[in-house]
């Protein structure tokens, strides 16, 4: 248990922090990069690397005081459209999860491909707390975004709880299920268009079927995303995760009603300790 409870941190976010209307509906993509607690390297090292938990939704695990975190997201195509596009994130932690209350703060680039970086940039802000047990609890907000434009939208509220269950005995190393609920982005699509003043419900699965693989099913509000989590290299914190998005059709833009076809996405993440 104890390499397990070292990777109970994670650093979240680039699709995540969304602006809301037509963009955020085609960037759900969102990062999910492990930054393991504990850690067995120096302040200023690059820690143990851990594959992800999540392809899409919020989890309760975050960063603390000296983690920080890079990543980037690319999707292709984006939703109701033949391009592809792609985004950014760069975060870091505040307090410490274990002993009170950890805050992960995160700000975003968005759409770096379409429209240049600087364009359209978010942050997001979540407060989390970690439990005897392995699981923990987070409650935060998405989609603040710092320069107005068309596409910008309210910011989304969520709370979510995460549980990292042990397989003793198993040929599998450990399951993680995480499951929540939120407002307005984490809507379904229908109540989005219809402006019902409904919450949506959240939730992810991650198999980790190896030290350094996982098997990721992440339904995010509005659609499901099947995905694998690698880390190329044991001894680096370099985090990979592919996946196909859309796999139900049930999310778009607004005003849509067309199916929507699956999507490839991919994101890369690093995370490093000072």
């Amino acid at each position: 248990m104890g390499s397990l409870r070292k990777s109970l941190a994670f650093a979240a976010f680039t699709g995540a922090v969304l602006t809301s209307g037509a963009y955020a509906q085609d960037a759900r993509d969102r990062l999910k990069l492990s930054i393991p607690q504990g850690l067995e390297s120096e302040v200023g090292h690059f820690p143990r690397g851990a594959p992800g938990i999540s392809s899409g939704s919020p989890i309760a695990f975050g960063a603390n005081w000296h983690d920080a975190f890079v990543g980037v997201g690319f999707q292709s195509p984006v939703r109701y459209g033949n391009a592809s596009d792609g985004g950014a994130a760069i975060g870091f932690g505040l307090g410490n999860a274990r002993d009170a209350v950890g805050l992960e703060l995160v700000v975003n680039p968005l759409s770096t491909f379409r429209s240049g970086i600087g364009n359209r940039v978010g942050f997001s802000a979540k407060l989390h707390k970690l439990f005897v047990g392995n699981w923990g609890i987070a409650a935060g907000v998405q989609d603040i975004i710092m320069n107005k434009n068309p596409d910008s939208g309210d910011p989304s509220i969520f709370g979510v709880i995460s549980k990292v269950i042990d397989l003793n005995g198993a040929s599998l190393p450990a399951l993680t299920l995480s499951g929540g609920v939120g407002n307005n982005g984490f809507r379904l699509e229908k109540d989005i268009r219809e402006n019902n003043s409904t919450v949506g419900v959240f939730g992810s699965a991650a198999l980790r079927v190896h030290e350094q693989v996982s098997l990721i099913a992440d339904w995010g509000g509005q659609d499901l995303t099947a995905a694998v989590s690698f880390v190329p290299f044991a001894a680096f914190p370099l985090v990979i995760t592919p996946g196909i998005a859309d796999l139900t059709g049930t999310a778009g833009t607004y005003g849509r009603t067309e199916s929507v076809r699956p999507r490839f996405v991919l994101s890369a993440g690093l995370a490093f300790r000072w």
